[in-house]
């Protein structure tokens, strides 16, 4: 468990699980087949991931994230986010509290992409878009 850095953080594991908690600066994290969790961080992250796990919350200013089979689980809140994802056939969810904006670019061969609760999946799913969520009717 890491706790509490600042600056640039890295963290990376093969094959076992790591938490960070209340970070903030940039963080990134590379993993093989282990679980990695990040809560309550600020600032920039960025993912690698062949087969782990990677899920992350906080106040995450731009995140870059890229996977081979892994999947991807990002909770967005309180900054306008700017999020990169690139995936063979892991799956990536993202969730953004009502009115914040987002800047998405995600790439997945096969996995399925869900934003905000809307799940979109297929062969080469490519989404580019900026999203403000908002009072649904």
């Amino acid at each position: 468990m890491v706790s509490g850095t600042s600056g640039h953080t890295r963290l990376k594991t093969v094959s076992g699980s790591l938490l960070a908690d209340a970070t903030a600066g940039t963080l990134s994290v590379d993993t093989v087949s282990g679980e990695i969790i990040t809560r309550n961080h600020r600032g920039h992250f960025a993912a690698k991931s062949v087969s782990g796990e990677v899920t992350a919350s906080g106040e995450l200013e731009s995140v870059r994230a890229s996977t081979v089979s892994g999947n991807f689980s990002f909770d967005i809140g309180g900054t306008p986010v700017d999020l990169v994802s690139k995936s063979v056939s892991g799956d990536l969810t993202v969730r953004i509290p009502e009115g914040l904006g987002i800047d998405l670019v995600a790439t997945s061969t096969s996995g399925s992409i869900c934003l905000d609760g809307e799940r979109h999946s297929g062969i080469s799913q490519n989404w580019k878009s900026a999203v403000e969520t908002g009072p649904r009717h």
